[in-house]
C-alpha cells in the first residue's frame, strides 16, 4: 500500500525458502511475462463483459488502496456475476496484494473459507 518500488516483492520472494535465490530474482521477469501474455490470449475483451456467469463458488479479494484493480470496479464486477456462491472480502490495510500486506488476515481469511465447504 505505501511501496513505491518491487523492492518488498523482490525481498519477501529473496527469503522464501520456496524459491531458490535466482528464482527469486526473476520474480519481476515472471509477472511481467504473465501480463504480457495473459491479458492478449485468455480474454478477448474485458472480464466485466465476458465472464458474469460461474459454476463454481467466487470469493473476490480486494485491497481498499488498489489502484491497479480498484474495488469500485471489483464491487462493480461482483454486483453483475452469478454464482452459486460469492463474497467479496474487503482489505482495508492493502493494495493489489493483500496476501503480502495483510497476511495473517488473509490467512485467516482463507482458512474461513475452507471451514464453510
Amino acid at each position: 500500500r505505501n511501496s513505491t518500488s518491487f523492492y518488498p516483492l523482490l525481498w519477501s520472494g529473496l527469503q522464501a525458502p520456496e524459491y531458490t535465490f535466482s528464482e527469486a530474482l526473476d520474480l519481476a521477469k515472471g509477472s511481467s511475462f504473465s501480463s504480457a501474455n495473459m491479458k492478449n490470449n485468455v480474454l478477448s475483451g474485458p472480464i466485466y463483459d465476458e465472464i458474469t456467469s460461474y459454476e463454481v463458488p467466487v470469493y473476490l479479494f480486494a485491497g481498499i488502496s488498489d489502484y491497479t484493480t480498484p474495488h469500485e470496479l471489483i464491487t462493480e464486477y461482483f454486483a453483475r456475476i452469478k454464482a452459486p456462491k460469492k463474497e467479496i472480502i474487503y482489505f482495508h490495510n492493502s493494495a493489489h496484494f493483500p496476501f503480502f500486506e495483510e497476511p495473517e488476515e488473509f490467512s485467516r481469511q482463507l482458512n474461513r473459507i475452507l471451514k464453510t465447504k
